[in-house]
């Protein structure tokens, strides 16, 4: 008993040194072969790669050459990985500075905000003949859409953002924004809202 409790500490001791150089290395990995007796098989899993599946072989030899394959496969995974992520976010970024720059170089300018404003006024003023209207107000209708534009350019202002402008109606210190512009185009609030801000600073 006693010379069985002085071996006992020598075979751990053993078993720890045998395991140790079991372990194989291959690119900064690492993997210790096991013995499976049931199914006569070494297996192990590598360390520092959870996404690698378990090696399993029939022999040690065959056990190394597949730890080295999988670590191979592993690392050029990683590496496609790493550069699909490098190419989205430079994609993405050049994206961005070109939505810009359009941006920049089609903002709309007082001219297309008063043109824009002027056809909605004219909608609006026409929408308001009838059928019973008489020569007189569909003159005043006329004569109205004809001098629509110049007389908007005098209550319009733009405040231009470069990536974007804002057109606003002022008059007697009140300021209604009628107009938003982007990418070339310019954008009305709706008629009833124009009719009511025209209605209100008359």
């Amino acid at each position: 008993m006693l010379i069985r409790r002085l071996l006992l500490p020598l075979k751990e001791t053993m078993l720890v040194t045998f395991s140790l150089l079991l372990i194989m290395r291959y690119k900064d990995f690492y993997c210790l072969p096991k013995y499976s007796d049931g199914d006569k098989t070494y297996y192990g899993d590598v360390e520092g790669a959870p996404q690698i599946p378990m090696i399993e072989a029939r022999n040690i030899d065959d056990f190394e050459r597949l730890f080295h394959q999988a670590v191979d496969e592993y690392l050029e995974w990683k590496y496609r990985k790493r550069s699909r992520a490098k190419w989205g976010w430079l994609i993405a970024f050049f994206v961005v500075i070109g939505l810009i720059v359009a941006a920049i170089l089609t903002c709309p300018k007082k001219d297309q905000h008063v043109a824009a404003i002027s056809d909605r006024i004219t909608s609006v003023m026409n929408s308001q003949l009838t059928k019973d209207s008489d020569e007189y107000e569909t003159l005043g209708v006329f004569l109205g859409n004809a001098l629509a534009a110049p007389i908007i350019r005098n209550f319009i202002s733009v405040d231009d953002y470069l990536v974007c402008s804002i057109g606003k109606f002022s008059h007697q210190g009140e300021e209604h924004v009628v107009s938003v512009g982007a990418f070339g185009h310019v954008f009305t609030v709706s008629k009833e809202k124009i009719k009511e801000t025209i209605d209100s600073s008359l």
